[in-house]
Parts: C-alpha cells; sequence; structure tokens
C-alpha cells in the first residue's frame, strides 16, 4: 500500500476534519459598572507591556465568529467603550468590529466615557422646551467665527455693488457689467514743473518747420461716491476712490506702452532734450499732409492720383497729380494702416481732443468694411494682392494700437481675428512669414515676418489673446537667417541668402536683433551688444557711400526704422547721437513748399513702391521713436 493511501497520511474531507478549539474570549472586555465622575481626558503613559511572541501573535488572531463580539455595558445614558487589558492588548480586528458597529467616527480614547444622548422626540417636549433645545442648537452650530464670516461677506458684496455704481456712474469708460465703452480710459497726466526753452536753444534748432503742434486736453475723471453713505462708511468711500483712481491711471505694461504719447509725455522729453521743437513741428507738418490725402471713402492710396470710382464715391482725387512720385502698389489697407500708424503714434486717437479725430475714425471704419471674414471668423486684410501679409501685419498692428491707446471694443473684433489670421497664416515648418499664408514652398522671409511679429508684440500688449507659441516660434525662423560667421548679431533676408554681405541685408540685421529683444534677449548678451555696435557704426543709411543706391543723400527709410527702434530699446547711450543724425536728415529733406509740403520721398527700391505715402508715413514713425514705444531696457551703459 502506498504511504498516500495509508488511512492516517490520506487527506481528510472537511466532515472528517476534527472541530478545532475556539480560543476563550479575552478576559475584561465587559468593564465594571461605569462610575459617575468622567475620568480625566488624558491617562498618564505607560509602560507597554511585553509579552511572549506565541502569546501576542495569538492575541492578534481573528477571533473565530462563533465567539460574541465585545459588547458595552450600557446604563441607559452612559456608555463605557472596554479599556485595554493591561495583561493582553484588544487586537486590532476586535476593535474594527466593535467601532463598525457603534459607526463612531473616531475611536475613543481607552477607558474614556463617551456620553451618548437619548434620542428625544418633539412629541414628547413641551411647545417652551421644544424652542430652547432648538435655540441652543442653533447657537451650538454657528460659532463666532461663523457669524463674523458670515457679516465679512456681506460687507464685501456691499461694497461690490458700489464698486460697480461708482464706475458706471462716474467713469464711463470701463464697465464691469460687460458693456462696450464709449469714452476712452482718461490718463492720467504728471505735472512736471517745466522751464523756460526756447527753439533756438536746442540743437537741432537750426532746421525748423514753420507749423505749431495741436495741444490734447486730457481730463482725469474720478468717481464720485455716492451721497446717501452714511458716515460709517466713510472708510469704504475712500477705498472706492482709491480703487477708481487706479482704474483711470492704467495704463499697457512697458515693453511698448503708449503711456509715454501724451502731451506731458512730450513735454518731459523736450526738456531733457530727447526731442526737439523742430523734429515736432516735422511731424506736424507731415500729419497734415496726410490728412490732406486721405481719400472720400475714408482710406489711403499708395497710388496717390488713383481714379477709383469707389475710393472717390463721387468726389475728386485728393491729390489731382500735384505730388510727384507716387507708389505703385495697391493694397489700400497697407496705406491706411501706415497712416494710421503715424497718427497713432503721435498720440491722437478718434475719441481724443485732436484735428485728426475724424480722419482717424473714418480710416478705422474703413478697415472694418475692407477685411474678408473667413470660414472660421478670422479677418483677412490681404485684399488678395501678390504680397497680402505685409498687408495683413500693418493693418492689424494700427488696429490693435488703436485699442490699446482707447479700449473702444467697437473695433475690438477687428483687431483680435486679425491677430488670429496672423497665427493661422505661420509657416509651421520655418516659424515664420512668407507673401502668403503658411507658404510651404517659398518658405519665409525676415522681413514680412517682422511685421507680423510686431502686430503680435502690439496686440499683446493692448491685452488681446496671442497664442505664445506663435511668436516663441520666430526665435527658431531666425536661427536659419543668421548670417555666416556672425553668430546671431547678423541677419539676412532669407535663408539661402545668409552669404550676403553688403547693404542689403542691414535692414534685416536690425529687424532680426529687434525681434531677439522682444523675445527675450538681454542686455548683457555679447552677441546681441555685438550686434547693436554693428548698427550703430553703419549709422543711417543717407551715410552709406560704398552703394551708389545711397550716395548724394538717398535713404532707406526700411532700415532707418527698424534701426532707431532697435538703438531706441537697447538705450545705449549712443542713441542720442544716432538719433540726433536722423532726425536732422529728415528736416533736411522733408517738402516745404507746395502741394507736397510735409512729406518726403526718397528714391529707393522699396520707396519707389510705396512711393511718397510709404516715405512720409516712415519718416514720421522714426521721428515719433522717442516716445511712440517705451525703452525695453534702461541705463544701458554707452559703448
Amino acid at each position: 500500500m502506498a504511504d498516500s493511501e495509508h488511512p492516517e497520511n490520506r487527506r481528510k474531507t472537511p466532515d472528517e476534519e476534527p472541530a478545532q478549539r475556539l480560543p476563550e474570549p479575552p478576559p475584561n472586555l465587559i468593564s465594571e459598572p461605569v462610575q459617575k465622575s468622567v475620568p480625566p481626558l488624558f491617562h498618564p503613559p505607560t509602560e507597554p507591556p511585553t509579552l511572549p511572541d506565541e502569546e501576542f501573535a495569538s492575541s492578534c488572531s481573528v477571533p473565530s465568529p462563533n465567539v460574541p463580539p465585545p459588547i458595552e455595558k450600557s446604563t441607559g445614558e452612559e456608555t463605557v467603550f472596554p479599556p485595554i487589558s493591561p495583561k493582553r492588548p484588544i487586537s486590532i480586528p476586535e476593535l474594527d468590529r466593535f467601532f463598525s458597529e457603534k459607526d463612531l467616527r473616531k475611536p475613543p480614547v481607552p477607558g474614556r466615557v463617551r456620553i451618548i444622548p437619548p434620542v428625544i422626540k418633539k412629541e414628547d417636549l413641551s411647545e417652551s422646551d421644544w424652542r430652547q433645545r432648538l435655540r441652543k442648537l442653533i447657537v451650538s452650530r454657528f460659532s463666532v467665527s461663523g457669524l463674523v464670516s458670515l457679516i465679512v461677506h456681506i460687507l464685501l458684496i456691499f461694497l461690490l455693488m458700489l464698486i460697480v455704481s461708482q464706475i458706471n456712474n462716474g467713469n464711463r469708460g470701463i464697465s464691469i457689467i460687460g458693456g462696450t465703452t464709449d469714452v476712452p480710459l482718461p490718463i492720467r497726466q504728471v505735472e512736471i514743473p517745466l522751464s523756460p526753452q526756447t527753439a533756438d536753444s536746442h540743437p537741432l534748432a537750426e532746421e525748423t518747420v514753420t507749423s505749431s503742434i495741436p495741444q490734447m486736453t486730457m481730463t482725469e475723471q474720478k468717481p464720485t461716491p455716492s451721497a446717501n453713505l452714511s458716515q460709517q462708511s466713510s472708510n469704504a468711500q475712500q477705498i472706492l476712490q482709491d480703487i477708481g483712481d487706479l482704474a483711470a491711471s492704467i495704463t499697457p505694461s512697458s515693453g511698448g506702452s503708449y503711456a509715454s504719447r501724451t502731451e506731458a509725455g512730450k513735454t518731459n522729453l523736450l526738456n531733457k532734450g530727447r526731442i526737439s521743437q523742430a523734429g515736432e513741428n516735422a511731424v506736424e507738418a507731415g500729419l497734415r499732409w496726410l490728412a490732406a490725402h486721405q481719400f472720400p471713402d475714408g482710406g489711403w492710396d499708395f497710388r496717390l492720383h488713383s481714379k477709383d470710382a469707389k475710393a472717390l464715391q463721387g468726389g475728386n482725387p485728393p491729390c489731382p497729380e500735384l505730388c510727384e512720385h507716387p507708389g505703385t502698389h495697391r493694397s489700400r489697407n497697407a496705406a491706411t494702416g501706415l497712416a494710421l500708424l503715424a497718427f497713432l503714434g503721435a498720440g491722437h486717437t478718434h475719441l481724443s481732443d485732436n484735428p485728426y479725430k475724424h480722419n482717424i475714425e473714418r480710416a478705422l471704419i474703413f478697415l472694418r468694411y475692407n477685411a474678408k471674414t473667413d470660414s472660421e471668423g478670422r479677418k483677412d486684410f490681404q485684399e488678395n494682392t501678390e504680397k497680402g501679409m505685409y498687408a495683413q501685419g500693418i493693418t492689424v498692428m494700427a488696429l490693435c494700437e488703436a485699442y490699446g491707446m482707447t479700449k473702444d471694443r467697437s473695433f475690438l473684433e477687428e483687431a483680435q481675428r486679425g491677430l488670429d489670421f496672423i497665427v493661422w497664416a505661420q509657416n509651421r515648418d520655418t516659424g515664420g512669414w512668407r507673401y502668403v499664408p503658411f507658404s510651404e514652398g517659398g518658405g519665409s522671409d525676415t522681413t514680412v515676418t517682422a511685421w507680423q511679429f510686431m502686430a503680435l508684440k502690439s496686440g499683446k500688449i493692448s491685452g488681446l489673446n496671442v497664442p505664445e507659441i506663435s511668436p516663441e516660434s520666430v526665435g527658431y525662423y531666425l536661427d536659419t537667417v543668421i548670417t555666416p560667421g556672425t553668430y546671431g548679431s547678423e541677419y539676412s533676408y532669407m535663408s539661402d541668402h545668409a552669404a550676403r554681405t553688403d547693404e542689403s541685408h542691414r535692414a534685416t540685421t536690425a529687424m532680426g536683433l529687434l525681434l531677439r529683444m522682444y523675445l527675450g534677449w538681454r542686455p548683457e548678451n555679447r552677441t546681441l551688444r555685438n550686434g547693436v555696435l554693428r548698427v550703430y557704426e553703419w549709422g543711417p543709411s543717407y551715410l552709406w557711400t560704398s552703394n551708389d543706391r545711397y550716395k548724394n543723400g538717398k535713404s532707406c527709410l526700411y532700415y532707418d526704422y527698424y534701426a532707431t527702434l532697435l538703438l531706441h530699446h537697447y538705450g545705449s547711450g549712443e542713441w542720442d547721437r544716432f538719433y540726433r543724425d536722423i532726425s536732422r536728415h529728415l528736416m533736411t529733406h522733408q517738402a516745404k513748399t507746395g502741394h507736397e509740403s510735409g512729406s518726403w520721398y526718397f528714391p529707393d527700391q522699396n520707396g519707389d513702391v510705396g512711393g511718397r505715402l510709404l516715405n512720409t508715413c516712415l519718416a514720421v514713425m522714426i521721428l515719433e521713436v522717442p516716445y511712440r514705444y517705451m525703452p525695453l531696457y534702461q541705463n544701458i551703459p554707452p559703448f
């Protein structure tokens, strides 16, 4: 017989298994009747009992279901939880089962007495007793801190109602409720004591243009406290007034702020010698020429002598062949956007008190109705022209500045939807832009990319929605157009033009360095400093003599504009000299007689396409640079 078949070795069935002896219930699980006096909250610590391993293991074993669970001894109103035996601790399963049956949230302290109130029904009490118990319950539920919190929240709601009332009644430029704004945010001016200064005392005063700059009057509006507020709410009145003053003084953030485009900002720069009265006279003369050459439909045209019936609306051309050198480009949106940038750069808007407010308003309306809307709601300002993305960037930049300076929601949609189109049109492979949206075969170029980036930057500082990935991708594009051997201090027009080293890449170098600063390059960056130094050494374009295109006073204002912006934002002490040189050159060559008075024209490849209108807009914008944007950096030491 095999060992496995032996009766003693055969596996027994459950029925044949002998009954195991159940462990005895642990002693002292049922306590003595509770005493009337409540034991102290905390007991002095005692040394844990030491048990042999076998006894401790047996004490932690799960008790058999046949053993009755530990119970608590009740006296009707008081219940005593079983204390831990001094000989052997109660096992964890026993405690879990005990507490789960009693539905207790926290295990009590062993040996503690927990009072279990009897269940009292309403019908067992009199009316007065029931109300007294209810009052005690409410008082116990709502503590002093809860009442204080309730009072504070009520006061906050009251203050919020007052703020809304004060802002809607005292300052119509802001609406928390969400309506449209008809009046811009009032700009708070800082009174600066002015020292008498004449035009003759300025180093640029020898070349003046006889004109006057219109004085803009900006009034400060403060919310007026309500008359029915009691004396106890005087502190609330002061808080509301402070909030109203803060809201009235809000301007876009630094790195492109429009705060300096005010009469106070200009006066401050005049006193410091950063700009001259002669330069301001030249700006005013240029703006007058632009206003006189606006078409009846509200837009401008590079082709000054255009007889487009739609643009004339039954009227006559603003310039019946009286100005020479008209342009050839047919994008009216680009022409209108550039003219708007010139007016906005001087601090003039359609809501401020200035002689050009109606010109600006008509131009904004022209752009609104001259835009196409695609299937996704984006605004397209290309006009089906050959190089339409130029018009897109310039137009959207002007709309963003107009919204940022006035917060007029009438043109918010055009500005935001125009930005959406720029983001959509970006080349996903290169990170830049070309003449047409996401040009895969044509790649990207630096000039078109610069205009789109500046539009995105204007939208960002105006509080519009610009996805971060779009401007950040421009950094990848700039890496592809670095001129070989310059390590990022010079940039070319396109990636396949990187070998060029003549004047044709100087404008794109100024653009690339400017975009690098907007993307986060700091002034201590050696590559940036070397690039800025190179641009300063090149100087204004009229000083270039190695190319016949720039001899005899000719200029590349396209380069001059971006170079002026670059050096202004860098903030070096050499900036003043560069700006003084370019300002003198522009004031010298500004037309001063006839129908061309106040305008500019320089024969150049770009100047010929845009003609007199493009040259005039760029010249005015160059002269406005000191107060057009606030510098990105401050106190940079000279080279």
